[in-house]
């Protein structure tokens, strides 16, 4: 189809009404609409920003612009109360399919530090900062860790990463760098540098409180979660893998696979075949997602449910331990249960 942009009228209005047109069509026409829509965004933030009404003028640009909450945690932490931070994909939200409005390209060209994690997670909002944040300070976290993705190497991927046929391609490597403390920690010094770089004033005071504050997490997660080592869990999203690995956990099957939106009818299959076969400890499903169906595989089954958040609300230490609370009271409950079964199986036998 056409679209047309009237004199006068927000471009991002018509982006936000094609976005509900392509969400009422069925799921096997929605990926190629979306790299449309994509390309569709990517040329309207082409227009100069002073020339849509209503854009960026009533708020004060933001010094700090961070993609996901638990950065915008990390910058604040290290920045203090009286630095301006923007978070462009808000708490509650999925990355998955997210589309950046003109405010949000405007506060990254006006921003004079950008934070990014890499490996292709943030889609469009990847492209918008290529394409708005040529005078800011960026820092990409993947380019500070000593990992290559096979196929295509990840600062190519920098380039493109607009171009995934679903907006969220991570590649051959776990994107959800947050998830590990032991990274988190790694990224701290860089981002303070950066904003020094940036005329932001980063106290020393505050970098080793924010580290402490990270690395206390990761001691929280060794303690709780050794008793469970080895155990293997379900989950809904390919989020897990970093921390699972982290802390001895095994990430047995993810119901919807990397690189797709949908769950995935094999992988359902296989769930509820280890599921039989008593391998599974725990099924984690995530607020931003639908439930459903692990919702009724714990039901029709044994294996307790429950739900961790990917990205929390931008209490970063906050989303860590309720996500650590709930690992160890799923696990927990699953231990309990194969000790009555077990009780139930002997009393049978002896009977």
């Amino acid at each position: 189809g056409v679209v047309v942009v009237r004199y006068g009228e927000n471009p991002m209005k018509v982006i936000e009404n094609v976005k509900k047109q392509i969400n009422q069509l069925a799921p096997c026409s929605i990926r190629l609409l979306r790299i449309h829509l994509q390309i569709l965004t990517m040329a309207l933030l082409a227009i100069p920003l002073a020339a849509l009404p209503g854009c960026g003028r009533d708020e004060p640009t933001p010094e700090v612009v961070v993609s996901i909450p638990p950065l915008g945690w990390v910058a604040r932490s290290l920045a203090g109360d009286g630095v301006q931070v923007r978070t462009l994909i808000p708490p509650g939200v999925s990355v998955h399919g997210f589309e950046p409005t003109a405010d949000d390209a405007a506060a990254i060209a006006g921003a004079r530090v950008v934070l990014e994690v890499g490996y292709g997670l943030e889609g469009s909002v990847g492209s918008v900062i290529n394409q708005r944040a040529k005078h800011a300070t960026r820092v990409r976290w993947s380019d500070h860790l000593d990992e290559e993705e096979s196929g295509d190497d990840h600062h190519d991927a920098h380039d493109h990463e607009g171009h995934s046929h679903d907006g969220h391609a991570h590649g051959s490597l776990d994107a959800h760098l947050w998830l590990d403390p032991q990274l988190v920690d790694i990224l701290l010094e860089p981002v303070a540098d950066a904003m020094r770089d940036a005329g932001l004033a980063v106290d020393d005071s505050r970098l080793v409180a924010t580290r402490v504050d990270v690395r206390t997490v990761d001691a929280e997660y060794h303690t709780r979660l050794e008793p469970f080592a080895g155990r293997a869990i379900v989950t809904q999203h390919d989020a897990w893998s970093r921390l699972a690995e982290r802390y001895g956990l095994r990430v047995l099957r993810v119901v919807v696979p990397r690189g797709q939106l949908e769950p995935s009818a094999d992988e359902i299959a296989k769930v509820a075949e280890a599921i039989r076969a008593r391998e599974v400890a725990g099924l984690f499903t995530e607020p931003q997602l639908d439930s459903t169906i692990l919702a009724r595989l714990a039901e029709a089954s044994d294996v307790p449910l429950g739900t961790l958040d990917p990205l929390g609300d931008g209490d970063w230490p906050q989303m860590m331990r309720r996500n650590l609370d709930e690992l160890v009271r799923v696990l927990s409950e699953s231990e309990d249960r194969e000790a009555n079964g077990a009780e139930s199986d002997a009393e049978g036998e002896r009977g």
